[in-house]
């Protein structure tokens, strides 16, 4: 198969990504990627080479996201010829983005456990063949990384309880300064957030967002919990990312009642099924999702290569 590939451009490049990761959607359910997902990462990107996509012709076959200083994710089409190629040329890319970043200090808080001289990725328990192909390629297991989670629609969905005094709001362009910090307000406790503003005016125009899917949750006319859901369409399948509450706030049914609303609102626009995910660190969301109603459907390990593995 002939192939080639480039640096992401911007926004031009969602819509060949999003079609992948419908692609890989239909193929297997728990995904690595959802639509909604992919835009979520990407959208406040213009060009970088922390992101490189693979194409034959003019489709996406596969794409890498290299988060620096020493995470990745990967994805390749289901149907690719010559599959086993792809995923070492996508694992060369990503030893060289990390041999380029060296040691770092600053090493976030959810990644802490994988050391500072490592390079990593997730990968889900149920996925054998991506963990066998990894240990050909010197990566070993480093203990857990996430959950992940689904709900189906079609049934008898838990009933949205609103706590005395909250509703929910109809986000206006007025809003986007609040919404902003309530996002990094939300995200602070893991470190500090670049939310700012502008970014997430540019969320507001990105493929497959909708503000009626921004669901947001008001107490005593301040913004107080959130989360944005996503459509797949082809697939019928909702995804929620990501999701917040105010950390003055946490522990009050907030996080439950947007994740309910939320769920409903997927099921009226044609989803059948929901899926959220979460770091095995995050054990507030855990109990969230939980109690929202989803349930446990996969997890997810950590596979790392140290520095002295690298090429």
């Amino acid at each position: 198969m002939r192939y080639f590939s480039r640096a992401y451009r911007g926004l031009s490049d969602l819509p060949s990504g999003i079609e992948l990761k419908q692609a890989i959607t239909r193929a297997r359910l728990p995904t690595y990627y959802h639509p909604g997902d992919f835009v979520w990462q990407l959208y406040a990107f213009d060009e970088t080479d922390d992101v490189r996509l693979w194409f034959d012709g003019e489709m996406a076959i596969a794409c890498a996201i290299f988060e620096p200083p020493l995470t990745f994710q990967f994805a390749v089409h289901p149907d690719a010829d010559a599959q086993r190629g792809l995923e070492t040329e996508i694992l060369d890319w990503v030893e060289h983005r990390r041999m380029l970043v060296g040691a770092h200090p600053e090493i976030p808080l959810a990644y802490q456990q994988l050391g500072d001289d490592a390079l990593a990725t997730n990968t889900l328990a149920s996925d054998v063949d991506r963990a066998e192909m990894l240990r050909r390629n010197g990566f070993t297991r480093h203990g857990p990384a996430g959950i992940r989670y689904a709900c189906a629609l079609d049934g008898a969905l838990p009933e949205v309880e609103l706590p005395e005094g909250a509703a929910f709001r109809e986000l206006t362009d007025e809003d986007v300064e609040a919404r902003a910090e309530l996002h990094r307000e939300a995200w602070s406790v893991w470190g500090p957030s670049d939310h700012h503003t502008e970014r997430y005016r540019r969320l507001r125009r990105a493929p497959l967002y909708r503000s009626d899917l921004d669901v947001v949750l008001e107490f005593e006319g301040r913004l107080v919990s959130y989360c944005v859901c996503w459509l797949d369409v082809v697939n019928r399948v909702g995804h929620f990312e990501p999701v917040g509450t105010h950390h003055a706030f946490v522990r009050r049914g907030f996080g439950r009642a947007v994740v309910r609303e939320g769920m409903r609102r997927l099921r009226e626009r044609g989803m059948q099924t929901a899926t959220v995910g979460t770091a095995s660190v995050n054990l507030a969301a855990q109990r969230l999702y939980a109690s929202a109603g989803f349930e446990v459907v996969d997890t997810e390990d950590w596979y790392r290569k140290t520095s002295a593995g690298l090429a």
